[in-house]
């Protein structure tokens, strides 16, 4: 997790409860919204400062909305530090109104000047603030905010972006045309949920909380729409073992996969677990696999059958957390293996094909895992995977509506939500995207679910594990990771006392 992102409180709210939540709270504490903007706007420079000390000049480009109030001020205060600043507003012939209007006068007053944001006027400019669009925006966006995003872009400036990138929704993190790619973004009173997940990773830069006057009575008073994790929330779950313990008190997992051809993944996701602290792991798959997995992890037991017979159900009931899945494939000996797992009546994590097969026979229960990613989780709701990525908050409630239990939706800044709590793990890395990860992921989901932490807790652990594995793995690179590489890290992460 990235330092800045790993600094930012836990809660995250929507644009709507920002602004529903504002002047109620300035009013509660005697705060004039005129003096959140000047706080807004001075904060804002003040990053800028730390940030590019060696600026010499900088171009404001602002909208009409709040946001241009908080640019104009920001200007304004750099104008007095003797900066060069040239400010460029769309349509400057329609006046700014309210607390913005007051921002915009107070720079002219100071001698500050503003044109017409043309694409051709960034030609040249090293450092930029976006002030275009806040958190009302969604949609598609106008042609001549279009041209201005691109052509910020392409400018190659440093940029700052103020409460989010234009272009972006805050509230889902979708980006439907074009978004300013900031260097840093400072976010105003609270963390927007959309800049975490979804294509805000790629856009934001570092994130920088501004609470302004209210922000703790924001952080205090209103229910939060979702909670950032991290590792470092489930330290509590990861204390040292009981000296007497054996191996029956860790936790048992039966993992059914690995049809033809496919012994990898099932071997992935078994190892992860036992990294991951489970006592005993034992996997049920093609007997042709066994040899090819047992030669790599002896620790692993198996059982190969070519039905699903009664022996099968035995080996399968005999798990604490039964794993179905990773590389289970389609067909007839897939769809009865997934049947077995689903008449265990054992808390299950179902992935990979496992999803597949409950995307055409849908059901609801309440002690399962599902750990989609996007692809998944679309054909799991019947839609394009752009709708799923269009709202990923959406997406995951409507998922867990269906279907019950906890749902995880993979991806950058992933979603894990059990019907009333919706947690973002902003966690991981591009070296993840590489065949094996979610293999890994549902292994040590499994393993956390078999010690016994409760389901909603053992999928954002996992989640977060994993990230942190991720991270440590992508020292040597990112580019080449295996999701082998996160098994050492994964043993070291489970042991944090030592």
């Amino acid at each position: 997790m990235r330092k800045a992102t790993a600094a930012l409180p836990s809660t995250l709210f929507s644009g709507a409860t920002v602004r529903k939540w504002e002047p109620l709270l300035a009013k509660q504490h005697g705060v004039l919204m005129w003096s959140l903007m000047e706080e807004a706007g001075l904060r804002a420079w003040q990053l800028f400062r730390e940030r590019w000390p060696e600026a010499t000049e900088l171009t404001v480009v602002c909208g009409r909305g709040n946001n241009a109030g908080d640019a104009y001020v920001l200007a304004r205060n750099a104008l007095a530090e003797g900066l060069t600043v040239r400010v460029l507003q769309i349509q400057p012939e329609r006046l700014l109104k309210g607390d913005a209007k007051i921002a915009q006068q107070q720079f002219m007053d100071a001698g500050g000047r503003f044109e017409v944001a043309e694409a051709c006027r960034l030609a040249g400019a090293s450092h930029i603030v976006d002030g275009l669009l806040g958190t009302g925006f969604e949609g598609d966006l106008r042609p001549e905010f279009l041209e201005m995003i691109t052509a910020i872009n392409d400018s190659g400036a440093k940029v700052l972006a103020l409460d989010l990138p234009s272009g972006l929704n805050g509230d889902n993190g979708y980006v439907a045309e074009a978004v300013v790619q900031a260097d840093v973004t400072l976010t105003f009173v609270g963390v927007k949920q959309g800049l975490l997940t979804g294509m805000a990773v790629g856009c934001c830069g570092d994130i920088v909380l501004a609470p302004l006057a209210i922000g703790d009575a924001m952080a205090s008073q209103v229910r939060c729409d979702a909670s950032k994790v991290s590792y470092a929330d489930y330290l509590h779950y990861l204390g040292p073992r009981k000296p007497d313990s054996h191996k029956g008190d860790h936790g048992r997992i039966a993992v059914i996969g690995g049809n033809h051809g496919m012994p990898g993944a099932v071997r992935l996701a078994s190892e992860a677990a036992l990294r991951s602290g489970a006592g005993l792991v034992s996997i049920i798959s093609r007997y042709e696999n066994l040899p090819l997995i047992q030669a790599g992890r002896p620790e692993l037991m198996l059982w190969g059958s070519d039905i699903a017979d009664m022996e099968v159900y035995q080996r399968v009931s005999w798990g604490q957390v039964v794993l179905c899945g990773p590389g289970l494939g389609s067909g007839d000996w897939a769809y009865h293996m997934w049947r077995v797992a689903l008449n265990s009546e054992r808390p299950l994590v179902m992935d990979a094909d496992a999803l597949n097969l409950l995307a055409k026979n849908p059901l609801k229960r309440d002690d399962w895992v599902l750990t989609p990613h996007p692809g998944e989780a679309a054909r799991l709701l019947g839609v394009e995977t752009v709708e799923i990525q269009r709202d990923r908050f959406k997406a995951v409630r409507e998922l867990q509506e269906r279907y019950g239990g906890v749902v995880l939706l993979k991806g950058a800044g992933t979603l894990i939500y059990d019907g009333e709590s919706m947690l973002v793990a902003p966690v991981g890395n591009p070296g993840l995207a590489t065949g094996g990860s979610g293999d890994v992921l549902s292994g040590i989901i499994a393993s956390l679910l078999a010690q016994g932490l409760p389901l909603l807790d053992a999928a954002a652990c996992g989640v977060c594990l994993h990230g942190e594995a991720a991270d440590m793995a992508a020292e040597g690179g990112q580019r080449g990771m295996l999701a082998s590489d996160l098994m050492p890290y994964i043993r070291q992460l489970v042991n944090p006392q030592e």
